[in-house]
Formats: C-alpha cells, structure tokens, sequence
C-alpha cells in the first residue's frame, strides 16, 4: 500500500495499559478526538495490554509490528498520547523512538506536542528535541519509582489487612467474597473435588497420576488446566496437595526481603490433619522411591517400632525361592553412634503373616465384641458405631460455635479497619507524622489481632475436622455392614464346603463368632482395613500390636501376635547326628522351620471369616 500521494495523513495508534481498562478507553478516546479533529485516516490500533513502562521493545506484541509496518510505508504517522505510554526509561525510549523516524514514520505526542518528530530536521532543532525527550523520560521514570513505592506500601498495608494479594489468581476451590474486599469464601461446586483429590490419596492410596486418569475419565474438568479440553495433569494434583491454602492458612512471602510479612486466613476445606497426613505419605514415597520395587510392600507405611518410634524396614529371606518369606524390622545397626536414636540391639522384626494375623484378629474383636474401654458390653463396637452415625446430634453445639465465629470475625473487623482510619487522620493534618507513626505501631502490636486469629481458625479446623470425621465414620460403617452381612450369611465360605475339619471347628464355635480362614483372605481384609489405619506400633518385648487408627473412639486398640520361631543356624550337634554330617544341612533345618512359621494351615488359627 503507497500512501505517498495520500492527501490525508494516514495514522496509527499506539496504546499502552499497564493496569485497569479503564486507562486504556481513557487514550483511545483522546487518541481518537484528536483523528476526528484533523480528519485523519487509521490504519491499525496497537494495544499492548498489561504491559509495564519499562517492558523492553523485545517483550512487547506490537513493538516489532509498529516499526515493520513503518518501514513498509503502511502509515505515515504513529499518533501516542504521552511519551511515557512509549517507556519509562530513558536509554529504551530513545533507541525505540530512532528505529521508528529511520523508517520516515513521525511521532506525535498529544500531551507532549514540544517532543513531536519535527518537519524539518536542524542540529539545533535535533538536540532540543532530545533534551526534551530525554528529561520527559526521566521524569517518566522518577514517576515509575514513585509508583512502585506507593504500590508496594499500599500491597504490604492490604496483606497484613488479610486482603487476598493475588486478585488475578484464586486457588481452585474459592471465589472471591463480592461483599468483602479481599476475601476468599468457598467454592461450594469446587471445594468437593479437593477433599474428594486428599481422599483418594490418603484414604484410597491413590497415586497421583491414578488420581488424575480418574477424574479425567470422569469428566470433571480442572479449572486452571491450560489446555482447551481442561483435561488434568500431574502439576496440577501436585500443586493441590501441597498447598497450604486449603488449610485456612498461607504464608504470605515479601518478595524484596524474602520474608513472612504475614499469614493470611480463610475458611479451610481441608483439616490440617488431612493435609499432614498427605504430607506425610508424600515424604514416605520419596523415601521408598530410592528402594527395591520388585515386590510391593503394603504395610510398610504403618508399622513403626513402639520403643524407638522408628519406621520399620522391609526384610526379605530367602529371596527368589519357593521358601522367600517378608518381615518388617530392623536389625542391630553395625555402627552405634548413627543410629543413636534408634533401639542400640535392633528393634527385632515380624513377619508379615503374624502382622496380618493380628490386625485381622484385632478387627474381630472389633466386629463381635464389647471393649471395657467403651462401658457398655451389650453390643459389639460396630453396631454403636453405626448408631453413633445415625443418631449423633450436634446441632446445638455447631450452633454455638458459628455464634461464636460470627462474633469473633466482627470484631477482627473493627480492629483491621482501624489503620485505614489513622491514615485518613494523618492526611487530613488531624494528627502529625510522629502521632501516626506511634498509633501505626501501636495497632501492630497489638496482641489481640494473633488471639482472635488463632480462636478463629481453631473453631474453623474443628468443624472441618469433624466433617471429615463424620465421612470416615460413613465409610467405615457401609463396609462394615457389608462384612456384618456376610459374617451372618456365610458361616461357612465356599471354599471350605469340602474341608470336613473347618466345618466342624466353625459349627463349634458359632456362638463366638469366630471363624476360620485361609491367610489370603486375612490379608485382604487386612489391606481394606488400612484405609481407616494410620500407624501401628510393634511392640516386640510384650509381642503386641499397638493400633493406631483414623477413628480413635472405635478402632484404636492393642492385640497380641505370635513371636516369629528362632531359626537353628550352624552344624547341629554330635548327639543329633551321631553318624556325622550335618543332619540335612543348614538349609533343610531353616526352611522347616520357616514353612512352619510361614505356611500354616488355615485350620491352626481362629480368625474371622470374610
């Protein structure tokens, strides 16, 4: 396009917004009056959006445009409303403004028209020109600083006012409070899925790309996906699980000093002891993630030693044969003074038949029968946990806890508007600097802002913490109905109707409750078990399991288990084998007594059947 012979100037204009829309409509509208008012033909708008002064011509979108557009002779005029819309600095703002008059395009400044590319070029008229520029910029950039500091002073003010920093960006879950400045309230359509994303990794074991394929296949869309299909990634669940927000609480970081200037609240969705649970099981996988995977080890995450407090290690014997067998333990440490916290002769270990042995005989006990713990032995622990679940009432004690918050969170207001109103005073000349000052640092300091909080968010984590409470108590009670009703259906499983003995022990002991059944079926009651288990503590002295659950009031107990048989290793001696050798072998000595200790036959033990 030649517009060489174009009577009509043909201009383009130029627009930057480094902050609200409204900024940007306040130049296009100055921009355009002056078009209309010399009757001046547009050719194109550039608009770089949220674009700072001091943004280089190389990180701005129309910057390489507006001077290829120029070269080509596409307009003859870029029309600005002020210099500092070009830049705030003044070694960029002259180099940017040479590359665009060496292609013959001028400059029009409407504010600024003494900084306007001249008609005629002179070195007096050049260097006027310049030194208008460059003090006009380094005005622009001294208002930069000034616009910096004030920005800053006024964002550190609203972040110890617990006003939400980050308008732009709201954590998945939230929304931000249209009747409270700064305020984040929950997403009741979004907060499920992140309780639902911390169930399925605690509760359900799920790792975290299981957890993604998921909810993809379920077609719940993920609101911070940057992908068209809003499909999930593992960042995504990875981010959720880790951030501290979800909690009600979140370390609010001064990026110039690199410190905590303040901790700012919300209503939680997660407990913090949901939260530190993933954690936990977090920092337990990185660990295991260094070791042997050939064989997956289920309860390594649950058994720790009672003595030490120490987590167990996985010990295999007799590795790749027919005999292999697992125990958890740890042996005597070669060199004392690196294990010094942990049992100096070894913790000892069990194997994990006799692991599963017990939980499964602990839940029995569970099942069938009355604890003196709970007082009451006319029912067994299941069946007060489900009337507990049907019938348990705290409406009136939830009642009295939202009075409370609603009181405590009004008079937190009070106490953070107060800054708002010592400033209004001090620019009203009611009071001087040093008054301000004083006042300022009075209210910092003072202790009743950190009480208030700390009340809040108790009462806050404790309905969260209870309504998680109540979901594991659900889950328990649907499962345990479904074992309740197989153990009243099934006094005998399919699997034993040609077992002549096991029927006549269960026919024996059908008024206990008691019943028999082969070790994989103990183990996999044992495995559904550990979603409501979160540590158990051997005791290896008293040869008891010290069961730690998520359901404390129910599930939490001690039950014994059977002391691993002491393996013979060495010759045997001359009165075992009077006619010389080694009576067998070594081996043939050990793998007796590990087949012993390690494939019992379903009817030596009494346990329940599932």
């Amino acid at each position: 396009m030649d517009n060489n012979d174009t009577k009509t100037p043909v201009v383009s204009l130029y627009l930057r917004g480094s902050t609200s829309q409204s900024d940007e409509d306040s130049q296009r509208y100055s921009l355009m009056e002056r078009v209309k008012k010399l009757d001046y033909i547009v050719f194109k708008e550039y608009l770089d959006h949220n674009i700072g002064g001091d943004t280089l011509a190389s990180d701005r979108k129309y910057a390489p445009d507006v001077i290829e557009d120029a070269r080509l002779g596409k307009f003859h005029i870029l029309l600005v409303t002020a210099i500092d819309r070009i830049a705030r600095d003044e070694e960029f703002g002259l180099n940017y403004l040479r590359r665009i008059e060496e292609t013959g395009c001028k400059v029009y400044f409407i504010d600024q028209p003494y900084a306007n590319t001249p008609d005629a070029y002179s070195p007096d008229i050049a260097d006027a020109i310049k030194n208008s520029r460059t003090m006009l910029l380094m005005g622009a950039r001294m208002e930069h600083t000034r616009i910096k500091s004030r920005t800053r002073a006024s964002k550190l003010r609203d972040i110890k006012a617990n006003i939400w920093p980050a308008n732009g960006h709201v954590p998945d879950g939230y929304l931000l409070d249209p009747n409270k400045k700064g305020a984040l309230i929950i997403n009741p359509s979004r907060a499920p899925i992140i309780q639902r994303i911390f169930d399925l990794y605690v509760d359900e074991k799920l790792t975290i790309r299981q957890i993604v394929d998921l909810l993809n296949k379920e077609g719940i869309p993920s609101v911070t996906a940057k992908n068209p299909e809003h499909k999930w990634i593992k960042d995504s669940v990875q981010d959720k699980l880790s951030n501290e927000i979800y909690i009600g609480k979140l370390p609010v970081v001064w990026k110039m000093t690199g410190e905590v200037v303040h901790i700012y609240t919300c209503l939680p969705i997660i407990s913090d002891v949901r939260f530190a649970e993933v954690q936990e099981i977090k920092n337990e996988k990185i660990k295991r993630s260094r070791g042997n995977h050939k064989r997956e080890y289920p309860f390594r995450p649950y058994v720790w030693c009672a003595k030490c407090g120490h987590e167990l290690h996985t010990l295999t014997s007799s590795a790749n044969t027919p005999n292999e067998s697992y125990h958890y333990g740890f042996r005597k440490p070669p060199v004392a003074f690196k294990y010094k916290k942990r049992c100096p002769d070894g913790c000892g270990r069990i194997s994990e038949r006799n692991l599963v042995r017990g939980i499964y005989n602990h839940a029995g006990k569970f099942f069938l029968f009355a604890t003196a713990r709970s007082g009451d032995y006319s029912k067994p622990n299941i069946d007060r946990v489900l009337e507990f679940l049907e019938g348990g009432d705290t409406t009136d004690a939830d009642k009295k806890r939202e009075a409370e918050l609603q009181q405590l969170t009004k008079e937190l207001g009070k106490i953070r508007e107060k800054p708002d109103r010592i400033l209004d005073l001090y620019e009203n000349g009611q009071i001087d600097k040093e008054t301000f000052k004083a006042r300022m640092t009075k209210h910092n300091s003072n202790p009743r802002i950190k009480t208030i909080e700390e009340r809040i968010r108790f009462i806050r984590q404790s309905l969260v913490g209870e309504e998680e409470q109540k979901k594991r108590i659900d889950s328990l009670a649907i499962w345990a109905k479904e074992v309740k009703a197989s153990l009243e259906k099934k006094r005998i499983e399919p699997w034993a109707e040609d077992m002549e003995d096991i029927k006549k022990r269960n026919s024996e002991r059908k008024h206990t409750g008691f019943f028999i059944a082969p070790y994989d079926k103990q183990k996999e009651f044992a495995l559904q078990l550990l979603k409501f288990i979160k540590k158990i503590h051997v005791d290896f002295p008293k040869r008891r399991l010290i069961i730690q659950t998520r359901i404390p009031k129910y599930l939490d107990g001690k039950v014994a288990f059977e002391a691993d048989p002491v393996v013979a290793r060495g010759r045997p001696g001359k009165d075992s084998n009077k006619n010389g050798g080694n009576g067998g072998g070594n081996n043939s000595s050990i793998q007796a007594v590990r087949a012993n200790s390690n494939n019992q036959k379903p009817g030596n033990t009494r346990f329940l059947i599932i």
